[in-house]
């Protein structure tokens, strides 16, 4: 939600910092439920500040959902429910996890220093809250299989406007 606010113009530290810090952290950030339910809990607050962001759960298929963020021009993003064990060949996490995509572009809001060595510029990015993993990484070739696995649930986000 950073990124979003940052591509559109509106986004400045302070208050707003707080709020978006929070949907991208553990418990907040784990699961579609706990995202669209902040969303649901701070939407008129985030109206109040002139944030319209809108969400729509949907399911999706990995590469749509590439294609539609891309098409965005970074003000669209999604939260995508994915089996961690999946994602990540075995490693030991617990299923429900999820992780966002966004465009990373210079006005990304993404400090230069955790752009992942392989991510050009106007590329897509994963967010992911879990701890001891590397928070923005290049979209892995397994993220399908774990997504998929979910039966591909997402949170559709789209920035509306800045008033």
């Amino acid at each position: 939600m950073r990124r979003l606010a940052a591509r559109a113009g509106a986004y400045a530290p302070g208050i707003q910092e707080h709020l978006f810090y929070q949907v991208g952290q553990r418990p907040l950030g784990v699961s579609l439920d706990s995202v669209e339910g902040w969303l649901r809990a701070r939407g008129g607050v985030l109206n109040e500040l002139g944030y319209y962001v809108l969400a729509r759960r949907t399911a999706a298929p990995t590469e749509d959902l590439f294609d539609w963020i891309q098409e965005g021009k970074g003000y669209r993003a999604a939260v995508l429910s994915v089996d961690g064990r999946r994602l990540y060949n075995g490693v030991t996490k617990s299923e429900g996890d999820a992780v966002g995509l966004a465009l990373y572009d210079a006005t990304s809001g993404i400090s230069d220093d955790d752009r992942p060595k392989d991510m050009a510029d106007a590329s897509l990015v994963m967010i992911d809250p879990w701890p001891g993993v590397s928070r923005f990484l290049a979209p892995p070739r397994t993220l399908d299989i774990a997504h998929g696995s979910q039966k591909y649930a997402t949170l559709l986000l789209y920035w509306t406007g800045y008033g």
